[in-house]
């Protein structure tokens, strides 16, 4: 099997986390991309935590660490959180076809763009991606990096979300797909879109 798609299977990890969560807030429209969409989003964050205090106890990153203490996380949030968010039956709720239009061509511009060469992301060059290389190799939060020369320039400040994510992933394929990571950058926007108006319709009401 290819680094690069276990680098993407990897991704699969937040959504695992997620579903718990989705499903106990009452995103219950199995497979429809709402409900896909919780989980993920919910998900990254679950595993973000999860990997960063397992640094801060001084326990290294594995598949089997993180999967039992975020599956542990996420089972607490969504036993604690559980109800739907209001009424009504958010996955049945349809996005406009001009929003997801317009967003599906942003997406795939951007992707095309990183895939040829003809944009990439500075950000993810000189900070998102050092740090998911760096925490990758090291199997977990490096705070003695960070708190190193490394930070002069690595924005120790910046939230760790994205490079958690990815770095987790790049362990697990062994390597961080320098031209395939940043085109995964759209899927975020991509998976917000139809949460957000699932929410604004349940904050205003049918239109």
């Amino acid at each position: 099997m290819s680094r690069g798609l276990l680098f993407l299977l990897a991704q699969c990890v937040p959504l695992l986390f997620g579903i718990p969560i989705a499903v106990a807030r009452g995103w219950n429209a199995l497979l429809s991309w709402t409900w896909f969409a919780a989980a993920y989003l919910a998900g990254s964050p679950v595993l973000a935590v999860t990997a960063i205090v397992l640094s801060a106890v001084g326990i290294h990153w594995t598949v089997v660490s993180v999967v039992l203490a975020g599956g542990v996380v996420a089972a607490v949030i969504a036993t604690t959180f559980r109800g739907p968010v209001s009424p009504g039956r958010p996955g049945r709720m349809g996005v406009p076809a001009p929003a997801l239009l317009g967003v599906g061509i942003v997406a795939v511009f951007a992707m095309l763009a990183t895939a040829t060469s003809l944009g990439n992301s500075a950000d993810f060059t000189f900070f998102w991606g050092p740090k998911a290389v760096l925490f990758a190799s090291s199997r977990g939060i490096d705070f003695g990096a960070l708190a190193g020369p490394f930070a002069n320039y690595g924005h120790i400040t910046y939230p760790t979300l994205w490079p958690t994510v990815m770095a987790f992933s790049a362990m697990l394929a062994g390597h961080l797909p320098w031209r395939l990571a940043p085109m995964l950058t759209p899927a975020w926007l991509l998976l917000s879109v139809p949460l957000v108006f699932v929410l604004l319709r349940r904050l205003l009401g049918p239109r």
